[in-house]
């Protein structure tokens, strides 16, 4: 049976310095299961370790931890702007993969129009959704 994966979502409102898990729960499928995170394209690290030396972002903090056969925990510690992005989680069996996606947001603040000087320079609140 091919895997299938429950919905994930990120928390609203979160800023600069916080801390975030998010579970992948695959509800369905033939094991043995893969379970992987992908931040914007790009694999974060390998289902069974945190930080994997195959990871595209070293030292950005992100951690995948192997939760049992059917559940993977994504973890930041200390969140910054360049968290933000597209995360999936894909899960894989012999029969087929499947992929569920949500998108990171960060509250920040960020300077309106950088070509301005100095003393022009307004702060605003914003939401970083690189993606």
């Amino acid at each position: 049976m091919s895997p299938l994966v429950e919905r994930f979502a990120f928390p609203k409102n979160l800023t600069r310095g916080k801390r975030l898990r998010v579970i992948c729960t695959v509800t369905e499928g033939d094991l043995p299961i893969e379970v992987e995170w992908w931040k914007d394209g790009l694999k974060i690290g390998g289902s069974q370790s945190h930080e994997s030396p195959n990871s595209q972002f070293p030292g950005l903090g992100i951690q995948v931890r192997r939760i049992d056969e059917f559940t993977s925990l994504l973890a930041i510690s200390f969140l910054e702007t360049t968290h933000a992005g597209n995360y999936s989680c894909v899960a894989s069996n012999s029969v087929a993969s499947f992929l569920r996606s949500a998108t990171l947001t960060i509250r920040g603040k960020f300077i309106e129009d950088a070509d301005q000087n100095s003393e022009e320079k307004k702060m605003s609140d914003t939401i970083w959704a690189f993606i």
